[in-house]
């Protein structure tokens, strides 16, 4: 009986996917950074936020920064692998030497004035029969309601602006029935996705140090429920867990305006990473089939494989 139990969980494991899924062919990734028009100041933020001008700036000292923050049912267990995966897909985007401020510093390393970088976008563009399309974007930004935490707290917020999934990576089951005898599968409309963002400083410190890729603040998006190809707006304008310190600008040296050189400090060069992770709703046939994939180990495989060689 072992054997037909395999073979049903085989077949079960061809399920169709919904028109909205399984999709990355022609698949390209994309990640942009976002400017403010004209760079953040001090002056700018406390007018808005109706900041005293006084306010103690708590910038991070350099100490603090110079620290860091045969069959044997191998090939029928690969593809029932290989399927559960279509459930769960992660795909990731890079952006590597961006520049922080707009301008250099004669004050410090952590001199937060002229803050250009406002935040920035991702995209998945797939291909289909048609053309080109969107699948997946997602736009970033600084939260304009804790900005006081640049100059008090030597940190910045981020916040989605948007958020649109038209097509998914993973898979979805549609609708089908399998044999006569089999269960009839739930069309799954739904999927949930993980956005977890990583920001990395490289500057030198005045010791001529240089120090590269250290992490400066993380964040973390869950997105649960989406109903792919409907453009829910639930998280727009949603806050994101976490924060990032101040990007650190590297000492150097710059010409003045009377072409001397002088110390200075840079513009902070940083990457952004980001790891999108899409899972469709657990059905419970799948995990069912998953849970118990090495039930096949103590099948016997001669009669399965006449099984499927005389079809």
């Amino acid at each position: 009986m072992k054997y037909i139990t395999a073979v049903i969980i085989l077949l079960l494991t061809a399920c169709t996917a919904t028109k909205y899924s399984n999709h990355a062919n022609g698949e390209s990734l994309e990640l942009t950074t976002l400017a403010y028009a004209e760079p953040l100041t001090f002056d700018k933020v406390a007018k808005e936020l109706n900041m005293e001008k006084q306010l103690t700036r708590g910038f991070v000292t350099t100490d603090l920064i110079i620290k860091g923050v045969d069959f044997a049912f191998e090939g029928i267990k690969t593809a029932i692998r290989k399927s559960a995966e279509k459930y769960h897909q992660e795909y990731f985007l890079s952006l590597y030497n961006n520049s922080f401020y707009a301008k250099n510093s004669n004050i410090g390393m952590m001199d937060p004035e002229n803050i250009k970088f406002k935040g920035f976008q991702i995209k998945r563009m797939i291909t289909l029969e048609d053309g080109r399309e969107l699948a997946f974007t997602a736009s970033f930004s600084m939260d304009k309601t804790k900005w006081a935490d640049i100059y008090t707290q030597s940190k910045f917020y981020l916040k989605c602006d948007s958020l649109r999934i038209d097509y998914a990576k993973v898979k979805m089951n549609d609708r089908k029935w399998f044999l006569p005898w089999t269960l009839f599968i739930k069309k799954q409309e739904y999927i949930n996705m993980d956005i977890d963002i990583d920001f990395n400083a490289n500057w030198i410190d005045p010791n001529g140090l240089i120090h590269k890729s250290e992490t400066f603040g993380k964040f973390h998006l869950p997105i649960r429920d989406y109903k792919v190809g409907e453009g829910d707006i639930n998280y727009n304008e949603q806050n994101l867990s976490g924060y990032c310190y101040l990007i650190p600008r590297s000492s150097a040296f710059c010409l003045d305006q009377r072409n001397q050189w002088k110390s200075c400090f840079g513009q902070g060069d940083f990457d952004i990473l980001v790891k999108v992770t899409e899972s469709s709703k657990n059905h419970k046939l799948n995990k069912l089939i998953y849970d118990n994939i090495d039930v096949l180990d103590e099948v016997n495989s001669e009669p399965v494989t006449n099984f499927i060689n005389s079809k």
